[in-house]
């Protein structure tokens, strides 16, 4: 889906010299579009997050559905398949929601120091923080049956993304300061340049980008003489039709309805132990957190509307990344690398 603009390549897997591939075998090989097809059509991802029945949610506890995948981090799901970004095994991997354990997951795509993933309709999009084809944190995608990866360089280093739309959002930086980049299948734009670190945290509706950077929560467009949206030290951001949701470091997680830009945040929840990702549904934010040691993170569900916390599971080992759609919530432990599923009732 990608297309890149002047000053960037996209290059072809065949076609990068002097790049280093492990030879074809069972373990490695790329699997062909039969290993994917499950017997359903597949369904929308964002079609799956918002199609949820009306009234609080309730769940039963966490069904492990794979456990041979050491240091999850990004995961995303679509209507069959999850699929998560295996940092030290340098592997995108993939699981069908119905798996177990025993049965194991299915190596989707070897990608050396893979972090960020998000899935789209027909494609995987990832961030490898790995030094590849002499660019690092480059952003990278392939088809959903494994084939057709290829290389999105911006000669930046990506750390964060986030897909809105026909768009895929990164933020990137280097010497020359920091980006926030637009990638589309027609063009790449740099939306803005920062100055200091990367953004910690980005989001899109595809008309609004939401980001941190420097302690605050800004937008793209920002309006003309207008301060920061949010004054918050965010560490991952969603938004949905008329709020922008975050956890900051500081242990909360807000929102802001988007209209109403510079006022004083609402506190959903307070005193979260290491929060380190967020996913909504229609009524609910969910958040994983790694809390005071490993062994005993936590995956919270908080009203969208406000009221109490509820937890759905207790004594992860480092819960990082999260998804949610009408079969349950996924998240991919970074401790012990099982990836689980708290289904709905």
């Amino acid at each position: 889906m990608l297309a890149l603009a002047s000053g960037c390549s996209l290059v072809d897997t065949a076609g990068l010299a002097g790049r280093s591939e492990p030879p074809p075998d069972a373990s490695t090989t790329a699997p062909d579009s039969s290993t994917f097809d499950d017997g359903a059509a597949e369904a929308s991802p964002g079609d799956a997050r918002l199609d949820v029945s009306p009234g609080p949610p309730t769940f039963d506890g966490p069904v492990v559905l794979a456990r041979d995948s050491p240091g999850p981090r990004g995961l995303d799901v679509d209507g069959n398949r999850v699929y998560w970004a295996n940092e030290d095994t340098g592997q995108i991997r993939s699981v069908l929601k119905t798996g177990s354990p025993d049965a194991g997951s299915t190596l989707f795509i070897l990608a050396p120091g893979a972090t960020d993933l998000v899935a789209d309709t027909t494609r995987v999009n990832w961030i490898d923080r790995a030094l590849t084809g002499g660019y690092e944190h480059a952003l990278m995608d392939a088809k959903k049956d494994g084939t057709d990866r290829r290389y999105h360089f911006d000669n930046q280093v990506s750390t964060r993304m986030t897909i809105a739309g026909p768009y895929v959002y990164t933020s990137s930086g280097k010497n020359n300061g920091s980006h926030i980049f637009r990638f589309s299948s027609v063009d790449a734009v740099d939306l803005i340049s920062l100055g200091g670190l990367n953004p910690k945290a980005l989001a899109s509706d595809a008309l609004t980008v939401y980001y941190e950077h420097g302690g605050a929560v800004h937008t793209i467009p920002e309006p003309d003489g207008g301060g920061p949206f949010a004054n918050a030290e965010a560490i991952d951001i969603k938004v949905d039709d008329d709020y922008v949701y975050w956890i900051s470091s500081s242990g909360a997680l807000q929102r802001l309805g988007k209209q109403t830009r510079g006022q004083p945040p609402q506190d959903l929840a307070t005193g979260l132990v290491s929060p380190v990702r967020l996913a909504l549904d229609s009524d609910s934010v969910y958040v994983t957190m790694w809390g005071t040691a490993t062994g005993h993170g936590r995956v919270i569900r908080v009203p969208k509307a406000g009221g109490s916390s509820v937890d759905l599971a207790k004594d992860l080992s480092e819960p990082w990344g999260v998804a949610v759609d009408n079969t349950g919530v996924y998240v991919a432990n970074h401790g012990d690398g099982a990836i689980v599923v708290i289904p709905r009732k």
